[in-house]
């Protein structure tokens, strides 16, 4: 049954992706964490989103200095690669089945920020 729910969820979720409307919260909880990941988990997202402020804060900086587009593709490169290294973080401590369920997470969240955090610079 559980597994039922997280496949209904995950496939909702998938549509509504397509609208770029997923919550990443929605899509945190879908993962099924043990308590001891929990922990993992949330200090994996605190250093996440405290390395994109700074990245951005390094862009508004940087913003007088380097042309617009100059600043807009620094800043992809720069977040994609803090994702890669959420990857391999996040690698070491989910099993096999929450593996799918930390994509859709982290699509929604890469998402979210964009809308948010990056949506002056980007």
């Amino acid at each position: 049954m559980k597994y039922a729910l997280f496949l209904l969820i995950l496939i909702c979720s998938a549509m509504s992706y397509a609208a770029d409307d997923v919550d990443p919260n929605i899509a945190k909880q879908l993962i099924y964490l043990d308590n001891d990941q929990v922990v993992e988990f949330n200090k994996m997202l605190r250093g996440l989103n405290r390395d994109i402020n700074k990245v951005t804060t390094k862009a508004a900086r940087r913003n007088n200095q380097l042309p617009p587009r100059d600043i807009k593709r620094r800043m992809r490169k720069q977040v994609k690669s803090l994702y890669k290294k959420l990857d391999k973080t996040a690698r070491g401590f989910l099993r096999d089945g929450q593996w799918d369920a930390y994509l859709a997470f982290k699509e929604a969240h890469y998402e979210d920020a964009k809308k948010s955090a990056f949506n002056q610079q980007w």
